[in-house]
């Protein structure tokens, strides 16, 4: 039996420019989760939604993918490195013509042979325009490219296997004197199957305690690569410098931001018993944007106390005269 697992709202958008006017379709499903039995198929549907003024030509295509650097954005393969799991992928339509402002749904099948190894395959459902001409015959002068993703799993003998390789405060430091922090971590998957690490950010200090979501928006780790995620705790301060100043002192007072802090990130992956991973770090804050607040203060109120001692000490006379 197979099920689609989930739709994830992530689009993607190539444009080549070759002249000023701009064409524009939109994948209204960029992402397809799709799990399947070796030996059985399972369908599917794409809808593209074209936001222009003419009617448009699109030519679909199917190309693999795996992820480029730690910032999980896909590569997509070229001819050379290509597999024979996208012969799995049968299209509807493989051109089509789409009208001005029209939404088109186009069925596609995925049907995989019984021999088939488990794990996940991944691929893109690509749909170009004709940079040499609209739907009407005229001329156009860019070729934009669309794709939904599909994390397509073979169910069986799945590996869930993933690590986090590191886990700390960038920039690296024990000491650090303003917000917000970033918290860093890398996540391995080292299985044959995407996983989505989940969980939470635990900082205990000596004032506050606080949580943070970890991948709440559950961006998958591709098979034998590796994942950054970053999660920060507290605000960019804009304006003026004395603007900045102000609103990273009202950030202190209100997240009571300052000492000793211990952090603890709690991750669990995997979709039958979910594997957990805790990492630690300690690091200290010093909200030097308060401090100085204080002692300004401080030396203020000295200075209005000694001004105060010195009208007091002057002679009766002194101050009647003046």
């Amino acid at each position: 039996m197979s099920t689609i697992q989930g739709i994830l709202l992530v689009g993607l958008l190539t444009s080549f420019l070759t002249a000023p006017a701009a064409l524009a379709t939109t994948v209204i499903s960029p992402v397809l989760e799709l799990e399947v039995d070796a030996g059985t198929s399972q369908p599917g549907a794409v809808k593209v939604y074209n936001e222009t003024d003419q009617d448009l030509v699109l030519t679909a295509s199917v190309e693999p993918f795996t992820a480029q650097g730690e910032d999980g954005q896909p590569r997509y393969l070229p001819p050379s490195e290509q597999d024979k799991y996208l012969g799995w992928f049968s299209l509807a339509d493989r051109q089509l013509l789409l009208r001005s402002h029209q939404v088109a749904i186009v069925p596609f099948t995925v049907t995989v042979p019984a021999d088939a190894a488990s794990g996940g395959y991944y691929a893109a459902i690509f749909w170009r325009t004709d940079a040499s001409r609209a739907g009407d015959g005229s001329a156009v002068g860019i070729s934009s490219k669309v794709g939904t993703l599909v994390l397509l799993t073979v169910t069986g003998a799945v590996i869930e296997q993933g690590s986090v390789s590191s886990f700390g405060v960038e920039p690296a430091s024990n000491v650090f004197f303003s917000l917000p922090l970033t918290f860093s971590t890398r996540f391995e998957n080292t299985g044959n199957v995407h996983l989505k690490p989940t969980g939470t950010i635990a900082l205990k200090g000596w004032l506050r305690a606080a949580e943070l979501p970890f991948n709440a928006e559950q961006r998958p780790v591709l098979p034998y690569t590796a994942r950054r995620f970053d999660v920060v705790w507290g605000q960019q301060s804009d304006g003026n410098p004395l603007q900045q100043f102000w609103r990273q002192i009202s950030q202190e007072l209100r997240l009571l931001a300052g000492g000793f802090y211990h952090a603890t990130l709690h991750v669990s992956y995997g979709t039958g018993s979910p594997q957990p991973v805790d990492r630690e770090l300690t690091f200290w804050l010093v909200p030097y944007h308060l401090i100085t607040a204080a002692v300004a203060c401080v030396i203020i109120f000295l200075i209005i106390v000694k001004i105060n001692r010195r009208i007091k000490a002057l002679p009766s006379g002194a101050s009647s005269k003046s």
